[in-house]
């Protein structure tokens, strides 16, 4: 990708924190704040670290001239990505998958964090930035590298998740959970996996591709690890299961999963309302890899 290829770039942000306790208190949200023993500083570092980055990818669009709209991931619709060149997202990794869901014709998806941690550690008031390629201090010089054609794109598998019941189910970068919306509550259902099937009672069901281990399952101390052999396969794994259950966790081509809950859900990539199904008794629903990954521009 080069200049000239490009004719438009959709720049996907968020809303802070703040901005929605601002949202839901006006003035009193600092009060509120407060009073609650929460570090306000940490939501008035993070506004201003937000916005401050939003304007650098502004800014910098601008002085090369270039067409593009700015739109908020909560808002996002099909008809924001046509006749898109390029997505940016700013904000974290959040940010980024949900601009993913909309992207099935291989347009590239550029992640900027816009809240860093300043010297690289853990710490909850940032983003992390795991699929994540710029932040506002260097983004001036990587998008000059991505105009250039100075970059490498890498494709992110991402999994399909089908309900006989649903249609338009986006596809999952990170992973697809089945079971109740409340962990406390045991999640029962059928799984099969390949030729095998099981009875189950758990406090729900995690798929994932390689790519996207490291979002959830791979967080689980026995979670099943990755080799050459299972690169292109399907990784499950059971939350806390019955006892007697066997096929708690490993990997394979296809999962299949009939519900026995009034009341279960599936979602994708932990979305609590947009992407969040039905799973109710009798319903099935199939997972496999799917063919169209999503193409993330990365820097060396």
């Amino acid at each position: 990708m080069k200049l000239e290829d490009i004719s438009k770039i959709l720049v996907v942000t968020k809303k802070t924190r703040l901005d929605y306790y601002l949202e839901s208190y006006g003035t009193e949200a600092e009060k509120i704040l407060k009073s609650k023993k929460i570090d306000y500083g940490s939501y008035i570092r993070e506004q201003e670290n937000h916005y401050s980055t939003l304007k650098t990818v502004e800014d910098v669009i601008k002085t090369h001239s270039i067409n593009y709209e700015v739109a908020l991931k909560d808002r996002l619709e099909e008809n924001n990505f046509r006749d898109i060149s390029l997505v940016i997202s700013v904000g974290g990794d959040g940010t980024f998958i949900d601009a993913s869901h909309f992207i099935n014709d291989g347009t590239p998806l550029l992640g900027v964090n816009s809240n860093p941690p300043p010297n690289g550690d853990f710490d909850v008031s940032y983003s992390i930035g795991h699929y994540l390629s710029t932040k506002k201090e260097d983004f001036a010089e990587k998008f000059r590298m991505l105009l250039k054609g100075d970059y490498k794109i890498c494709n992110q598998r991402r999994i399909q998740a089908k309900l006989s019941t649903a249609t338009g189910i986006p596809l999952a970068i990170n992973e697809v959970y089945l079971g109740k919306y409340c962990a406390m509550d045991a999640s029962r259902y059928e799984m099969y996996v390949d030729d095998f099937k099981e009875q189950q009672t758990s406090s729900g069901i995690i798929v994932c591709s390689t790519d996207g281990w490291s979002g959830w399952i791979g967080n689980f101390r026995d979670a099943p690890i990755y080799d050459y052999s299972t690169r292109n396969l399907l990784c499950y794994y059971a939350i806390a299961p019955n006892k007697k259950a066997k096929f708690i966790r490993g990997f394979a081509e296809k999962v299949k999963i009939r519900s026995f809950m009034y009341n279960g859900i599936i979602t994708i990539d932990g979305s609590r309302d947009r992407w969040k199904y039905d799973f109710l008794d009798g319903y099935e629903a199939v997972i496999e890899m799917s063919g169209r990954g999503l193409r993330l521009v990365r820097f060396e």
